[in-house]
């Protein structure tokens, strides 16, 4: 009996401090949704129509623009959420998940998980998100 009147004079003393005392704010997370419009690579896939994103197509599409539009794009999402970045981004018009991982490796002050799915678009463009 007095074990049971020790165990509950406790529960009585900490459930307090249990329901209605929290320690730290509680996490919010922060999504986001971004069109990067057309993230190709310099390299010619012949299983979609990526001409237009070819060092001798029009644009001049080279590794250098292709570093360029990621160093952009990083900059862009690291301004979100106050300069924070967002903690789950949906992106569409990206190529292919090699994309996906040089967008997150120019994101290189976060650690960032890539995710991706192939359209059946003809042109390759497809979506992804990245998380942390």
């Amino acid at each position: 009996m007095k074990e049971t009147i020790v165990k509950l004079l406790t529960i009585l003393v900490f459930l307090p401090q249990i329901l209605f005392c929290q320690t730290e704010k509680k996490e919010t997370l922060y999504f986001a949704q971004f069109n990067i419009e057309n993230l190709f690579d310099a390299v010619d896939d012949p299983a979609i129509d990526d001409a237009e994103f070819l060092p001798e197509s029009e644009k001049f599409w080279t590794e250098g623009k292709v570093n360029v539009k990621l160093n952009n794009l990083a900059k862009v999402i690291n301004y979100m959420n106050s300069g924070k970045g967002p903690d789950v981004l949906s992106i569409e018009e990206v190529e292919n998940f090699n994309m996906m991982k040089r967008l997150c490796y120019a994101l290189k002050d976060r650690e960032y998980i890539p995710a991706h799915r192939e359209s059946k678009d003809t042109r390759g463009i497809d979506v992804g998100w990245i998380t942390l």
